[in-house]
């Protein structure tokens, strides 16, 4: 039996040979047998670092247990269906989306079922695996080891031309691959070629050649090959796979949601949480409830359906040496980070991408407008987007053509498609990547300043409202536009470093008088309907326009846009006749600035006092045309527009500023009255107490008690007031049983009202009163029957004496008298 010597030759002790392939040099009786010289060539131009089972690439990326099953399963079913037609599959999606593990498995499990002929991972930090000089080798090589019978032609074709490594993808397919198929039987020999991280292959031409070549091998139909490619979307990869012959002959498998990334994230969190309670050094420590389900569902949202994010963290947070959630803690944000890094893999894998943009300039302004913009513009398709940023048609596929890893970019033949259709939007793939522009320690030279941003976005609407009204004539659903615009650059002033000096740059003074006042030339033959929308173009359909002259009084320390405000609403108040009926509406809104509560003191006059009709309708037909406080059907009520209705109180509220149309205590006092008639007027036609706003029916008796409370809580006290409530008692109906709540704060608000007023030093609001009240059964009647004595003359008693009496006298004012068990506990805080 031949053995094996020590210089790796075999020690032979007899025997002849005869036809030997391979060169036999015998020296001592040792045999050295050498390889072919082609063999030898091929193996010095094999990169092996790149086989999937490489000592270069321990521990690799590789899918998680129990995930990406879905995705696993149909690129096995295409690899084993015999019959496809589809010989190319690119599987591709966004960077950190898993390419490469889904590969690596599909590669150890293709290689154990004897099904994988060769493979190759790129890398763009390996020398000889981040360009195409050692791919064709690389795969041949694999090809003679899984496909002995290709061996000798391989071996034959090298020799014939030495330097076949140094021509092109093309050539050394055609020499090495197509051609030595042509000299072996059709058997059933492995078929499948992998080829990962296309993208990491350096140059976009050498990512083109290499699909091309493949391509038009697998279309000789010679060879039993077929080839899975995995790689991002980059624009190179996209148009070489979109050519004629290729799109053809490729099966295209995107990483998207259909295959549920997020429950396949989850579960991989959940495996590696339950890792660091057996593994880690305090892991016994924590509970299978941790981490909360709400910080897992945090981690799975903010991976985006990438593996990459969830992977980086638990990569540090699994650490050993550091407490695992004062790790976790520090990913949200919730402790310093100090000296960690928690996320340096994945800034690694940011800035690499965004180090291959050409014009990071351009990019910064689509970032601005992607982040920032936020959800105040619902359309991001690439029309829009270019509109906005005043680009050309087209611009944007070019300035975003390196980044389609990271965000989604509807191809340009279907944004032409859609052009009457629904617009596809340009989209941030990873909910990390904003986290990372915008923390200069991270992103470095890639930081997004929040405050040039909003300074950027500013002069961006500006220009397209200046646009908008030039063409506003022309389309009038243009007008629906300049509204949410306008709102749009005074949120971004307000956001933007150096406000003051970017109003000034934007002349923003004249502007605003100009769009408060607008001076638009209409066409004769417009719609009425246009003319009609336009008269209400005004302070208080404007949300953001309130906001913005708090923001400039209070953080900038200037009155200038706060007085041309004020020009602009005495213009418009000089619109409205000085009625009676005018002033409760101001007094009204100086107190609750709502929509409603204006249509509520208007159906209180019209059914407590006809005579007011006409002025009612007069003043109807000219809030439509001035300051919408009625009809405007924009405004709504509280929240949304506290802050103005906080500046039109503050207006209203000021005599310096609203001159006569201050609402003063008198005129306060004359809407208390009118309130307090109206919910003790038991007269017939009083009887419809409900009016209809906008389909919606309002409860006039609630809502005059909102106002009438609001009046006594917050205007001063005073005195002839204080003596009309004293002298005329509300006595409530059955028909308060549905206003308990609304009813039992007015009691407290008169209570209290009449007692600042009854004293010369006015008095905290008294807190409820915790005593039982007597309960007795039906009908209901609630008297209020005030007794204050300290409204008339009388002689000062000592202080505790002083106290008593007037205690007391709040007392008997608050009696009630009640025959309902259920109305006990509202009636409690009045007895």
């Amino acid at each position: 039996m031949p053995r094996k010597s020590a210089t790796g030759g075999t020690l032979v002790t007899g025997g002849t040979f005869n036809n030997a392939e391979r060169d036999v040099n015998i020296y001592n009786h040792i045999i050295d047998i050498k390889e072919p010289l082609g063999i030898e060539l091929l193996r010095k131009n094999v990169a092996v670092g790149a086989f999937h089972n490489s000592a270069d690439r321990f521990d690799p990326p590789k899918c998680h247990p129990y995930t990406r099953k879905a995705v696993l399963k149909e690129i096995m079913d295409w690899v084993g269906d015999e019959g496809k037609h589809e010989l190319l599959l690119w599987l591709y999606g966004p960077a950190g989306a898993g390419k490469s593990s889904i590969a690596h498995t599909i590669a150890e499990m293709c290689n154990e079922a004897g099904l994988l002929a060769a493979d190759f991972f790129f890398s763009r930090t390996a020398a000889d695996r981040n360009h195409e000089r050692y791919l064709v080798a690389t795969i041949v090589y694999q090809l003679t080891v899984s496909i002995p019978q290709l061996r000798q032609a391989v071996a034959l074709a090298v020799e014939r031309d030495p330097h076949i490594f140094s021509r092109s993808i093309g050539a050394q397919v055609q020499t090495l691959i197509i051609e030595p198929f042509h000299t072996i039987q059709p058997t059933r020999v492995p078929g499948l070629i992998i080829i990962d991280g296309l993208d990491e292959c350096s140059g976009a031409r050498s990512q083109s050649n290499i699909i091309s070549a493949l391509s038009s091998a697998l279309e000789h139909g010679s060879s039993p090959l077929f080839v899975l490619i995995a790689s991002r979307p980059e624009h190179a990869i996209r148009n070489a796979f979109n050519s004629h012959s290729t799109y053809l002959n490729t099966r295209p498998l995107v990483l998207d949601n259909t295959y549920e990334p997020d429950a396949d994230i989850r579960l991989f969190l959940l495996s590696k949480f339950e890792e660091i309670r057996k593994n880690h050094p305090s892991g016994s420590s924590f509970p299978s409830s941790w981490p909360s389900p709400d910080k897992l569902g945090r981690l799975v949202e903010k991976s985006s359906g990438q593996f990459i994010y969830a992977s980086t963290v638990m990569k540090f947070v699994e650490e050993p040496g550091y407490w695992p959630d004062d790790r976790l803690d520090i990913v949200f944000g919730l402790s310093p980070p100090g000296c960690n890094t928690p996320f340096a893999e994945l800034d690694a894998f940011y800035t690499h991408i965004l180090s291959s943009v050409k014009d990071f300039d351009k990019v910064k302004t689509v970032f601005y407008f992607l982040i920032f913009t936020e959800d105040r513009v619902n359309d991001k398709s690439p029309r829009r987007i270019e509109k906005f940023l005043n680009l050309r048609s087209g611009e944007l596929q070019t300035i975003l053509c390196d980044l389609h890893s990271i965000l989604h970019i509807p191809d340009a033949r279907s944004v032409r498609s859609s052009f009457n259709g629904p617009r596809e939007a340009v989209t941030i793939l990873h909910a990390s990547l904003p986290d990372f522009l915008l923390d200069k320690s991270r992103s470095q030279r890639f930081f997004l300043d929040p405050g040039d941003a909003h300074a950027y976005l500013a002069q961006c609407y500006m220009r397209i409202v200046a646009q908008e009204i030039d063409h506003l004539y022309l389309d009038y659903n243009i007008f629906l536009n300049i509204e949410q615009d306008f709102e749009s650059i005074l949120y971004h002033v307000m956001n933007a470093s150096s406000p003051m000096r970017l109003l000034s740059k934007m002349q923003f003074a004249t502007y605003l008088r100009d769009w408060l006042n607008p001076d638009i030339s209409i066409p004769a033959d417009s719609e009425p309907e246009l003319l009609r929308q336009l008269s209400r173009i005004s302070i208080l359909v404007r949300s953001n326009i309130p906001s913005f002259l708090q923001w400039t009084e209070r953080e900038q320390k200037t009155k200038d846009y706060i007085n041309a405000f004020d020009t602009w609403l005495l213009t418009h108040l000089e619109k409205y006749p000085k009625s009676a009926f005018f002033f409760h509406i101001l007094s009204a809104f100086s107190v609750k600035a709502s929509r409603k509560d204006c249509i509520l003191i208007a159906e209180v006059l019209k059914l407590g006092h006809p005579h007011l009709s006409l002025d009612y309708d007069a003043i109807i037909q000219l809030d439509s045309e001035a300051l919408g406080f009625i009809a405007s059907p924009f405004l709504q009520d509280e929240p949304p527009h506290a802050a103005a209705g906080a500046v039109l109180s503050a207006f209203f509220k000021d005599s310096e500023r609203s001159g006569e149309y201050c609402i003063t205590q008198s005129r306060y006092t004359e809407l208390a009255k009118v309130l307090v008639e109206f919910l003790e007027n038991p007269n017939p036609h009083v009887q419809n107490r409900w009016a209809s706003m906008s389909g919606q029916e309002i409860d006039i008796d609630k809502r005059s008690v909102d106002i009438l409370t609001a009046i006594l809580s917050q205007i001063p006290p005073m005195r002839p007031l204080g003596v009309f409530l004293r002298d005329n008692p509300l006595e409530i109906g059955r028909r308060f049983r549905r206003a308990a709540e609304e009813f039992e704060s007015l009691s407290f608000a008169i209570k209290n009202y009449i007692l600042k007023c009854s004293t010369t030093s006015p008095r905290p609001v008294v807190e409820q009163e915790q005593e039982e009240t007597e309960v007795h059964p039906i009908p209901v009647r609630i008297t209020l029957s005030p007794t204050l004595s300290s409204f008339s003359s009388r002689s000062q008693s000592s202080g505790a004496q002083d106290v008593k009496d007037r205690d007391d006298a709040l007392s008997t004012h608050g009696a009630i008298k009640v025959k309902r068990k259920s109305l006990s506990s509202w009636l409690n805080c009045v007895s």
